[in-house]
């Protein structure tokens, strides 16, 4: 896993989404993120997701440290607001890049579990999300 590498699907989908400013590419991240947990929470569990997000952050955090204060406050879960409220600090390039970064290694861990194929199938609603669109959590008929 190559936390510098940002070319997969979910960093293309952040990537192609325009941002004046590190708000809105925080912003666009949290979107992502809910998006990811709304996409395979039922698969993995809520506490699995949060798992792998906390995993990811610590990964990205060695190429981008200001990510490892999101780090520690992950004890009750995926903690989207200090991410967001740390990543409007940074940059915007920094932002933007550490946000493909986060992405890519998330993707990258999840294929290196579940594979490549699975993955992808998991996490097409994703990045098949336009820019500004809310996720879409969907729900099964009874």
């Amino acid at each position: 896993m190559n936390p510098k590498a940002a070319d997969g699907k979910l960093a293309l989908a952040f990537n192609q989404r325009p941002a004046p400013n590190s708000g809105t590419a925080a912003s666009q991240l949290t979107a992502i993120w809910l998006a990811i947990d709304i996409a395979l929470r039922g698969v993995i569990g809520p506490q699995g997701v949060a798992a792998l997000y906390s995993r990811s952050l610590g990964l990205t955090a060695r190429c981008h440290p200001w990510m490892a204060v999101a780090c520690g406050s992950q004890a009750a879960g995926m903690d989207l607001a200090v991410l967001e409220s740390e990543m409007v600090q940074q940059p915007l390039a920094e932002a933007r890049d550490s946000a493909a970064t986060l992405l890519q290694v998330f993707e990258d861990l999840l294929a290196s579990l579940i594979g490549s194929a699975l993955a992808e199938r998991l996490l097409r609603p994703v990045w098949d999300v336009t820019p500004g669109e809310a996720p879409v959590e969907e729900i099964e008929p009874s």
